[in-house]
């Protein structure tokens, strides 16, 4: 067996105060939001930083993700686990819905469904996530996500149902 000490490696993740992020919803649209987190100005959300997520560029309806292939990301079988996939593409269809989304609203995630194309990993470098909204009604809403390797070969698509609904108010 070996030794597992000699191998061992590190991931140290940092983050912002998510209540940051809650208290800015209340004031601001999200289209808002998101440009300021674009442009480094807003904090991301804990699970952007623990995954490696980086927004890249927003506009009405449309939002474009990176992430950077890496070792903390892979599965058994030494490529990006298909649920790091999975949360990326659910990342880029909800905010590219929240992007069209009026002040006081918020939307989440009723159902999804992937395809897996290709593998993911460091030697497909960036992996670039776009996600679109298909439909946008009062009560829901419906999405899509493509995910590319650096080559602009396609990895994996989704598709999604969201949930709109009032921004919950304080208790």
């Amino acid at each position: 067996m070996p030794d597992l000490a000699k191998h061992n490696r590190q991931h140290i993740v940092t983050w912002a105060d998510p209540a940051l992020l809650q208290d800015v919803e209340k004031k601001l649209p999200w289209i808002d939001i998101l440009r300021s987190m674009v442009a480094g100005e807003m904090p991301l959300p804990p699970s952007f930083e623990l995954q490696g997520f980086r927004p890249i560029s927003v506009e009405p309806g449309k939002m474009v993700f990176a992430l950077d292939p890496a070792e903390q990301h892979y599965n058994l079988i030494a490529c990006v686990h298909g649920g790091i996939l999975s949360a990326l593409c659910d990342t880029a269809a909800g905010l590219a819905v929240h992007s069209r989304l009026p002040f006081g609203k918020t939307c989440t995630t009723l159902e999804l469904h992937v395809n897996f194309i290709r593998a993911v990993s460091t030697a497909s470098g960036r992996a670039t996530c776009v996600g679109k909204v298909i439909h946008l009604g009062a009560r829901t809403a419906t999405a899509e996500a493509r995910i590319t390797d650096s080559q602009g070969r396609l990895c994996a698509h989704m598709g999604t149902t969201l949930m709109v609904m009032d921004i919950p108010k304080e208790a």
